[in-house]
């Protein structure tokens, strides 16, 4: 659609005014630690780049969303679409994956997060991407020929945290407001194929710093976000209950983590990813009702989490270290790592789902 986002644009316009209202009337703490930090490019890969497949995408191994440096226009390049394995086993974006953001910095670690959106469009092979620098969710469809843009929801000012979307096609877009003003997060509801928001879900205890959300099949929406205080920092995941009319409250808290991803079992348990300030970074398995079930550490930083149909593999994205690692679900066993590439070929990966 070659005019998604002229149109999305002049929607989001009309949506700034309800935004505004709608996400600064929570009055709970204020976290001192805002989980989107920029990083400048000196700070991260800026050596070069993993040259994409020079032919169609077979096999197609995630549908993924990443950056890589262009050192000749010095910028990151948000690329969506199949990836593929090339040279030596590295993941690669296909030929004709879309390049939906192009940017000076990167947004660390929601830098572009990635849901299947085939109930929401209607149209198969259909995802939603994060663009946390343009303030924008892309709506894209993949094939093993192209990835094209779908739609695009303009979500200024805010910047995009995270991406979900229901059984039944809502979109849920978790939102982080400007630094300064008196703004607060929230997360935004988009009804099936609408490009109008039907309103938000509203949780002062996030202040600024929503994070990672996902939704379970009852239509219940998590969201995990950081909380500092008396110098500790904790890792909280509340809960919007559908059948409590979408009114938040606390499902469970990791001590001593930062940043943390989520997903959700077909039969309702939440995986959730914990990134510690030591060397022990966690997956841990709740119940619905937020018993912890089980947990296990991984490597490097987990910061994107994705199931695959039969929830019997979890694919865990490091973008640190720029590797993809499966492990065997729930037992935690891990069964393969693929890298993205070495320092010097500065594609890093941010999100990852089954094909």
């Amino acid at each position: 659609m070659n005019n998604s986002r002229l149109v999305a644009h002049a929607l989001g316009i009309m949506m700034a005014a309800v935004l505004l209202s709608a996400c600064s009337s929570g009055s709970g703490f204020v976290s001192s630690t805002t989980p989107l930090t920029s990083q400048g490019v000196s700070n991260l890969n800026a050596r070069g780049g993993a040259a994409p497949a020079e032919k169609l995408c077979k096999p197609i191994v995630y549908v993924g969303v990443g950056w890589q440096y262009e050192p000749y226009y010095n910028q990151y390049w948000e690329y969506t679409g199949p990836w593929t394995y090339g040279a030596y086993g590295v993941l690669v974006p296909c030929a004709g994956d879309l390049v939906i953001n192009k940017t000076t910095r990167i947004i660390f670690p929601w830098w572009g997060g990635i849901s299947a959106a085939t109930n929401w469009a209607g149209v198969k092979a259909a995802f939603a991407v994060s663009e946390a620098t343009s303030s924008a969710v892309a709506i894209v469809t993949s094939s093993a020929k192209a990835t094209k843009l779908y739609e695009t929801l303009d979500l200024t000012p805010y910047a995009v945290a995270g991406v979900a979307v229901s059984s039944k096609g809502t979109l849920y877009v978790s939102v982080v407001p400007p630094s300064s003003g008196s703004l607060t997060s929230c997360i935004v509801v988009y009804p099936k194929g609408s490009t109008t928001s039907s309103g938000m879900l509203s949780d002062s205890r996030m202040a600024q710093s929503a994070g990672a959300i996902a939704v379970d099949k009852a239509g219940d929406v998590f969201v995990s976000y950081p909380v500092s205080g008396s110098g500790s920092q904790s890792l909280q995941i509340d809960v919007f209950r559908r059948e409590q009319g979408g009114k938040a409250t606390s499902f469970a808290s990791i001590s001593g983590a930062s940043v943390g991803a989520l997903a959700i079992t077909k039969s309702g348990d939440v995986v959730a990813s914990a990134v510690t300030a030591g060397s022990s970074n966690l997956i841990n398995v709740y119940s619905p009702k937020g018993t912890i079930l089980s947990k296990f550490s991984v490597s490097g930083d987990p910061t994107s989490l994705s199931l695959n149909n039969k929830d019997t593999q979890l694919d865990v994205v490091d973008s640190i270290n720029n590797l993809v690692s499966v492990y065997s679900f729930p037992s935690g066993t891990l069964v393969s790592q693929s890298s993205l590439g070495t320092a010097s070929e500065a594609w890093t990966p941010a999100g990852v789902a089954q094909p």
